[in-house]
């Protein structure tokens, strides 16, 4: 398990165990399982040595707690690090517009994440029909640009009013209604949602009329698809030609990827599920049910192989054990239409980044003027560049050799960073691990900044590190 998670290779040791769990937990009998399914299987776990580079869930079932429509805390923040790491993540549900709004805004409160990280997170509503986004230039304006996904119906009106006519004799709560919701009241032309309060039994009553009447309307080859979902007590039923997987393949397009790899996480795997096309590759997890298919809709299982993870438990163990990394270009497909969206943005960038530039200056320069002796005159500290402090490549704090000349040996900073010694011009190597020395100056930066990076995994401990920390940090306070 080491080797998966450190370096997201599994030894085929690992993946024949995983393949045979698998195989168990699909409903194959020991007696079923051969050698060369067993082989066939190990091999397709190319799950776990694919570099994806987006993530894709499902809402009801995977996201929220359990028999709820809440979102789940965990899950928030497993949504939040994988934005702020730059990983294009994706809601796609069932679930209708307004609802999906609500659940990426609770993500947004509870994370308290910048706008501008939300960016990366997108929505797709009602089983494939609409992409729902944030415009580039308007972070504040979340999720509010929609993409219809979908082909409109055939004979629609038609099937509207045979649905209102046959519906009305069970009963429902609700009437058929429009997917888009529209305020004007007209009937939106690629779906129609019929969205019951009851139970997913009339649910299934209910399909059995849909399916009579577009037999009755004589579809043929534009036949739509029938889909059901539910989340919290209100059980779905769109009639479209919306697909998940489809579009699944247009939000890849958008981003840049190949369908591959973007991960996929959902609950309703099986045959005839809602998340069964979604999952149906080696790309996708369930965290609940399963289909037949040995090599598609893997388990996530513990750490030692033998019983399936659910839940939020089952999605964060995944992500340690895969090779998620954004993407750092752009491909060829997109490089015209990206190009330009990148040039407008990066004229506004480099504005604001001039700006932000100037304000830090100033304020390091009235900062200074009560740090420096009058021996360093006011007339260097209006020709202070940032560049002159900080180091533009790692951030560190430099001090120049001719500065050095000028304090004495009891200077705050010489005591802070251990320069005590009068030979530090020399290039000794400094008492405190915090600085390293340079050919040109010496850049306040050194092994304790990089603790992780200078540790073997082994020997790191949080503890140790906070200790490291408090001495640097009370030493600071106390010489200034």
């Amino acid at each position: 398990m080491k080797s998966v998670k450190r370096i997201g290779i599994p030894e085929q040791s690992w993946c024949n165990k995983y393949a045979r769990t698998v195989l168990k937990l699909k409903g194959l009998k020991k007696s079923q399982i051969s050698q060369g399914l067993e082989r066939q299987v190990s091999g397709s776990l190319k799950s776990f040595s694919t570099i994806y580079r987006a993530v894709a869930f499902d809402i009801d079932g995977t996201l929220t707690k359990r028999n709820s429509p809440e979102i789940d805390d965990k899950m928030s923040e497993v949504i939040a690090f994988l934005l702020l790491r730059g990983v294009p993540v994706l809601l796609i549900s069932g679930r209708g517009r307004k609802s999906c709004r609500v659940a990426a805004e609770s993500i947004a409160r509870k994370t308290k994440l910048s706008e501008w990280y939300l960016r990366r997170l997108r929505c797709i509503t009602h089983n494939g029909l609409i992409m729902l986004s944030t415009p580039t230039h308007s972070p504040g304006a979340f999720l509010r640009e929609e993409t219809v996904l979908s082909d409109p119906l055939a004979k629609i009106d038609e099937i509207h009013t045979l649905l209102c006519q046959s519906l009305s004799s069970l009963d429902l709560e609700q009437i058929p209604e429009s997917t888009l919701e529209p305020c004007t009241g007209d009937m939106d032309p690629h779906s129609i949602r019929i969205a019951i309060g009851r139970s997913a039994q009339q649910r299934d009553e209910v399909v059995k009329v849909v399916k009579k009447i577009l037999k009755q309307c004589d579809l043929k080859l534009h036949r739509p698809r029938i889909q059901t979902g539910s989340y919290g007590k209100v059980h779905s039923l769109d009639i479209s030609h919306a697909n998940k997987i489809r579009a699944l393949k247009r939000y890849a397009y958008e981003i840049g990827v190949s369908l591959d790899q973007i991960l996929r996480i959902g609950d309703q795997g099986q045959e005839g599920g809602n998340d069964y096309d979604l999952l149906n590759s080696f790309s996708g997890f369930s965290v609940s049910l399963l289909s037949n298919k040995p090599t598609c809709c893997l388990p996530i299982l513990s750490d030692d192989l033998r019983t399936q993870l659910f839940g939020s438990k089952a999605t964060r163990t995944l992500l340690e054990r895969i090779m998620l990394f954004p993407r750092l270009s752009i491909s060829k497909s997109h490089r015209v239409a990206r190009i330009e969206a990148l040039r407008s943005f990066e004229k506004i960038a480099l504005q604001r980044s001039r700006i932000e530039t100037q304000t830090v200056e100033q304020r390091l320069r009235v900062r200074l003027r009560y740090l420096l002796d009058d021996q360093h005159g006011s007339s260097l500290l209006s020709h202070l560049d940032a560049s002159d402090i900080f180091d533009p490549h790692s951030g560190g704090v430099r001090l120049k050799d001719w500065e050095l000349d000028e304090f004495g040996d009891t200077h705050p900073a010489l005591m802070l960073f251990g320069l005590v010694e009068p030979r530090y011009k020399n290039y000794r190597s400094p008492k405190q691990k915090w600085c390293m020395f340079t050919d040109t100056s010496i850049l306040m930066r050194g092994p304790n900044y990089y603790y992780p990076l200078v540790r073997r995994e082994s020997e790191i401990s949080k503890q140790e590190y906070l200790v490291l920390c408090l001495e640097f940090m009370t030493k600071r306070v106390a010489r200034f």
